[in-house]
């Protein structure tokens, strides 16, 4: 029998969305929900590719043991996410003038430089 709530279990075990998945396979977000609540019949190519994308085998959708599914869920390839590189250096530098005449003004000003630090 096939096992439709192993998808949603794989997904939701990598943390992902149904719409960053539906991207990933090629489908719109509504297709891939339809696939999981049962609405919309998936084709046994698109089992393979949600099977290939979590590196698990097609035959774990056709298995009903829910123990062998948590068991799926946790050694399932978790998916690359994008590395985000923090800059070495500030993304821009402002240089402004300012001036002043009074020493209450300059105190205000010094005030906001530290502010912006």
């Amino acid at each position: 029998m096939f096992n439709r709530e192993l998808i949603k279990k794989l997904r939701l075990n990598a943390g992902l969305s149904q719409t960053y998945l539906a991207n990933k396979l090629g489908i719109t977000q509504g297709t891939y929900r339809g696939y999981e609540e049962g609405l919309i019949s998936i084709s046994i190519e698109r089992l393979m590719d949600i099977a290939q994308f979590y590196n698990v085998p097609i035959s774990s959708f056709f298995e009903g043991d829910s123990a062998q599914d948590t068991e799926l869920c946790r050694v399932s390839r978790q998916p690359e996410q994008p590395e985000v590189k923090k800059p070495d250096a500030p993304l821009c530098t402002v240089s402004i003038t300012i001036n002043v005449s009074t020493d209450k003004d300059k105190a205000k000003v010094s005030e906001i430089l530290q502010m912006l630090k």
